[in-house]
């Protein structure tokens, strides 16, 4: 799954030497939007699949932060029953930079995300929460 849209540059530029490699997903994401409920239903549905099938996932963008950092809150909270608190050291620990902390934006997403995977009301502002769409 990548998220910045740059697999024709990599993943699928090495498919002679790892044909099984399969990308589900190659489109740009913007760390201003929030994540959609479709796109949320999709990837639960890929790790699911990959569950079952004994497959190993792989999801980035191009520096790893933003999108990558995100979304692996989500599938730590969501999948590993990790709390809002330690789904964000992580990011900033993996990210090897206090980029974090000046993206406030990124860090409501996360909480909105949090209040999702746990069925409660979007607890920050309304441009962070997950989108319907």
């Amino acid at each position: 799954m990548v998220l910045d849209q740059s697999a024709v540059d990599t993943e699928l530029s090495c498919k002679k030497e790892c044909p099984k490699l399969s990308v589900v997903y190659n489109q740009k994401q913007d760390v201003e939007t929030p994540l959609s409920k479709k796109f949320l239903d999709r990837f639960d549905q890929w790790i699911t699949d990959a569950k079952k099938r004994g497959r190993k996932i792989l999801f980035r963008d191009k520096e790893g932060i933003e999108m990558t950092g995100r979304l692996s809150a989500y599938y730590q909270m969501k999948y590993q029953n990790l709390t809002y608190d330690d789904a964000v050291f992580l990011m900033y620990e993996h990210s090897g930079m206090s980029f974090f902390a000046q993206r406030d934006n990124l860090l409501h997403q996360v909480k909105a995300l949090e209040d999702y995977i746990h069925s409660r009301p979007c607890s920050t502002k309304l441009k962070y929460c997950v989108r319907e769409e």
